[in-house]
């Protein structure tokens, strides 16, 4: 039997008595995938004050809640003291690259 170049992995398999032969090599790629997606997750979500402040000086968006109102704004912490009262905040991104446009 013939061997052919998997498209996934790069290995020559043995079709059609190996269908599964980049089984391990999806694996572990989807293993990759799942915990990169956990990481930006983590790094993404609204962090509440409750449970920690950011680093003096440093802007973030911040969830601001107040007798009428709830929205966003760009704001830094300085000793542990916003300008207003946010629920929540989250680091921002980062600026695009050269090669982002």
């Amino acid at each position: 039997m013939s061997k052919h170049k998997c498209g996934l992995c790069d290995t020559k398999h043995d079709y059609p008595d190996d269908p599964n032969g980049c089984y391990e090599y999806v694996a572990s790629e989807n293993e990759y995938l799942k915990e990169r997606v956990a990481e930006l997750e983590a790094s993404r979500r609204w962090i509440p004050v409750s449970e920690r402040l950011p680093e003096d000086g440093v802007y973030v968006l911040c969830n601001i809640k107040d007798d009428d109102n709830e929205y966003q704004a760009i704001q830094s912490c300085f000793a542990g003291v916003f300008d207003v009262t946010p629920t929540h905040w989250m680091p921002l991104p980062e600026a695009p690259g050269a090669e982002n446009g």
